[in-house]
């Protein structure tokens, strides 16, 4: 991640206060192209927590697949346990 101070950046004051007191997302173009958008420190918590949530379900749901077709697992405690060797 970039780290920048907003005297770094030629953002707008109004815009920065937009985003950070009222939660609005600001989208930032480039000729109508690319974009990036600037968002509040809360909303990108939020997003973080929505994306763990869903890496977490999809994780159950690939570990129920393969038990479903009779693959075997090992817990984490049985495998700090084993020696690993090249």
């Amino acid at each position: 991640m970039l780290y920048l101070s907003v005297s770094e950046t030629r953002i707008p004051p109004k815009v920065f206060n937009t985003v950070v007191y009222k939660g609005d997302w600001a989208k930032i173009s480039k000729r109508g192209g690319e974009a990036v958008y600037l968002v509040s420190e809360d909303d990108i918590r939020l997003l973080e927590e929505i994306e763990d949530r869903r890496l977490a379900e999809l994780g159950e749901e690939a570990l129920e697949k393969h038990r479903s077709a009779g693959g075997e697992t090992v817990s984490w405690e049985a495998l700090k346990g084993e020696a690993v060797t090249p």
